[in-house]
């Protein structure tokens, strides 16, 4: 038996289909989720099945002893249950997937362990499809629908509420906040100082998200106006600081402000700012993450429930 083609056959007989990195399919009444974990010949694959409650624990043990040399059978959490089968060993005795299968979901039913037959939505019976809900398992196709909808509806609520200009406030109180932060440190003598500019953009993130600013992608653009400003800032800080250093005097910041741009030379400014600028960019694709990573991941596991939808025989 080549393990590959067997599972292969196994996944056409129960109407397996692959959705992202699974296949999910119905064995004998039974959903399970299966995984290749070893592609190349002679490979391993997993059937995860999801039951209504656990399989005890004298059962378990029969379970894991009926199963041929090259399977192995896991307790996973929330009753999920995960059958390995390794190719080698199966070739070497010669059992087939189907028969494991058949003999695994055999013994389940006669001990009257069943998969959830509620649906995990709604927390009622009569369901008509399957879906991925933490596990292949029954569900109402209505109630996947309307989680679905739901999402898009708060997705498209989130992009409208909150306001600029009090996000832009908040992010001027946070870029403040660390700029006078690092401030603090270069004063001290730490070099290492440098890096907390890759801080600057995420304080002002967090300054404007606190005070309920619009969170689209426009919190980006304003953490990054703010996180600028406030670069320029402290190099003027740092250089009026330099020059009472140097003089024993408390020139105007005015003056200090023209000094400033009619000696630096282009190079000169170049030498200085590149490390910050560089920490600027890295702390702004942290913010553009986390602006868009959570969305992203509720969209990705959103669409991949919707994905794993399949109507269930009558």
């Amino acid at each position: 038996m080549i393990l590959l083609e067997e599972f292969q056959r196994v996944l056409q007989q129960s109407g397996g289909r692959l959705v992202g990195e699974g296949y999910y399919g119905v064995w004998a009444g039974y959903p399970y989720t299966a995984y290749v974990e070893k592609l190349r010949s002679p490979g391993e694959v997993s059937f995860d099945f999801r039951l209504e409650g656990p399989i005890q624990q004298p059962l378990f043990q029969e379970l894991r002893r009926m199963l041929p040399k090259g399977c192995r059978l896991s307790a996973q959490a929330g009753f999920h249950y995960r059958i390995l089968c390794k190719g080698r060993a199966l070739q070497n005795c010669g059992e087939s997937l189907a028969a494991i299968l058949d003999a695994f979901t055999r013994d389940l039913s006669r001990a009257r362990i069943v998969p959830p037959e509620r649906c995990p939505l709604c927390r009622q019976g009569g369901c008509d499809a399957y879906a991925d809900l933490d596990g292949y398992a029954a569900v109402h196709r209505d109630c996947v629908e309307v989680m679905t909808r739901n999402y898009r509806a708060q997705a498209e609520m989130k992009g409208r509420n909150g306001s600029y200009f009090t996000g832009y406030l908040g992010a001027l109180l946070g870029g403040l906040l660390v700029s006078l932060l690092i401030l603090g440190a270069l004063a001290l003598g730490l070099r290492a100082a440098w890096f907390g500019y890759s801080l600057l953009p995420v304080g002002a993130w967090f300054g404007y998200k606190l005070c309920r600013g619009r969170m689209n992608r426009g919190a980006v653009v304003c953490s990054g106006l703010v996180s600028v400003w406030y670069l320029m800032l402290m190099e003027q800080a740092l250089f009026y600081i330099q020059v009472h250093l140097r003089y024993d005097i408390w020139p105007s910041v005015f003056a200090t402000f023209l000094l400033y741009w009619e000696t630096k030379r282009v190079g000169e400014f170049v030498s200085d700012l590149w490390i910050p600028v560089l920490c600027l960019v890295m702390g702004l694709w942290i913010c553009w993450r986390q602006t868009g990573g959570y969305a992203g991941a509720e969209r990705k596991t959103v669409n991949h429930i919707r994905a794993t939808l399949c109507g269930r025989a009558s």
